[in-house]
């Protein structure tokens, strides 16, 4: 066994053991993976939304190339959709500037704890941006938000109400690079106290 393979693999013990044990470990990569899948589909959105107008269904945006294959497929609104990272995801659009995709565990307790949700609402941020005096380009419309997948009880299918986001979601908030180092510091000083 190379040196290489046996430093990697004396890291993931130790990551596991510090996070709780290796299934707490996958868990929080499989929720880190379905956030960076959602990011993909806020990338294929705004791409279609600036060369048409508005932002595509989730099967336009696999037709037209912008959405990649192994995420149109863990669509759970298809006969048989095929877990992504441990996730399965479920689309949603108010209308065609108000759109939404979150991703759930497939195995929930085993797979992952969190839904994890995009949604992008241009009128809302707008408006709020606008009064900060800021200027708003596309993808910044985006938001993402985060509950316990069980104890909200299935996955979101719909156009979420503002008290609802307010009251059973968490708005993950935007870091600059300083404050997400921070926080990962945080993080990890937290993980060596256990």
């Amino acid at each position: 066994m190379s040196h290489r393979v046996l430093i990697v693999l004396l890291l993931s013990a130790t990551l596991g053991a510090a996070c709780g044990g290796t299934s707490d470990f996958e868990k929080r990569a499989n929720e880190t993976r379905a956030m960076s899948y959602l990011k993909k589909f806020q990338t294929a959105a705004t791409i279609h939304q600036v060369e048409f107008g508005r932002y595509g269904s989730l099967k336009e945006l696999h037709d037209n190339g912008n959405l990649e294959d192994a995420l149109y497929r863990a669509w759970d609104e298809l006969d048989d959709p095929q877990p992504l990272g441990a996730y399965l995801y479920t689309y949603f659009e108010k209308d065609a500037d108000r759109v939404g995709l979150c991703g759930y565990p497939s195995q929930p307790g085993a797979s992952g704890d969190l839904m994890i949700c995009t949604l992008a609402d241009p009128r809302y941020f707008q408006v709020e941006e606008i009064a900060d005096g800021a200027f708003v380009s596309h993808g910044e419309e985006w938001n993402f938000y985060t509950t316990d997948f069980t104890s909200y009880g299935g996955a979101l299918r719909r156009w979420p109400s503002a008290r609802e986001l307010d009251t059973r979601f968490t708005r993950i908030k935007k870091h600059s690079p300083e404050e997400g180092l921070a926080k990962a510091r945080q993080l990890v000083d937290g993980l060596q106290a256990r």
